[in-house]
């Protein structure tokens, strides 16, 4: 049976069964460093189970896909098989190896790679919030400069029109909605709402507001698309810090 079928048929295997607080380990057949003995060589985590209750998409990716984690001791696990839950931000992995499937223990993770699509991998890092919703989430890197810029993948619960739940059955009035938060970070580590608005930049710099909307327009910069964000970053950065 290929990679794909064991996948699907684990997953399978995790619904039908209720969730446990045992800890599963997953053991990496990649050469680690010295420093994974504080690990004893394992990612640790808890076994998943999570049943969606409305229509739409909890995870970034439906599809298991190909992601490099570094650790917070600075290990590198590589080729291992993860997707993101945006509704309880936590990272999902495939454990080939036992043929089950766990949501990684967030504490241990520093950042990871994950595919995104046509062989391009995007940057994650779990980031402290000194703000609601206040702790550790997993963010976007967009822009990893001395001024950063990140987005927060976060998934919630909204009401709708009320439809029949074709597959558990019932009446539902709510549904999974993809949230796309923007956050630009200055160097003094300080951290900032934007959004796809040119206004979002202007009104945190209101010294530099007539200079800034000058570059935004030389540059061609709309605020259309996260690709205008990155880039009226940069501006930011090379201009004000």
């Amino acid at each position: 049976m290929n990679v794909r079928g064991k996948i699907v048929m684990s997953v399978l295997a995790v619904f039908m069964v209720a969730a446990v607080s045992a800890q599963q380990f997953y053991n990496s057949v990649n050469p680690l460093t010295t420093a994974s003995n504080t690990l004893n060589y394992k990612l640790t985590g808890n076994q998943y189970y999570f049943w969606p209750k409305y229509i739409g998409s909890v995870y970034l990716n439906e599809e298991w896909c190909h992601a490099k984690l570094e650790l917070e001791n600075g290990d590198i696990y590589e080729d291992v098989y993860v997707k993101l839950n945006t509704y309880l931000d936590e990272m999902i992995m495939y454990n080939e190896r036992v043929g089950s499937v766990i949501s990684l223990d967030k504490t241990i993770i520093h950042e990871f790679e994950m595919e995104q699509g046509y062989g391009t991998y995007g940057l994650f890092r779990k980031v402290n919030f000194d703000r609601i919703p206040k702790g550790y989430h997993y963010v976007n890197v967009l822009y990893d400069g001395s001024v950063k810029l990140y987005l927060w993948h976060k998934t919630e619960v909204v009401k709708r029109s009320l439809y029949k739940d074709e597959i558990h059955g019932g009446m539902r009035d709510s549904e999974y909605k993809h949230m796309l938060n923007y956050y630009i970070i200055f160097p003094d580590g300080s951290m900032n709402k934007v959004s796809l608005d040119r206004r979002s930049f202007l009104q945190l710099f209101p010294e530099q507001r007539r200079t800034l909307k000058r570059l935004f327009r030389r540059n061609k910069i709309h605020f259309y698309t996260a690709t205008d964000l990155v880039q009226a970053t940069k501006i930011i950065e090379e201009e004000i810090f």
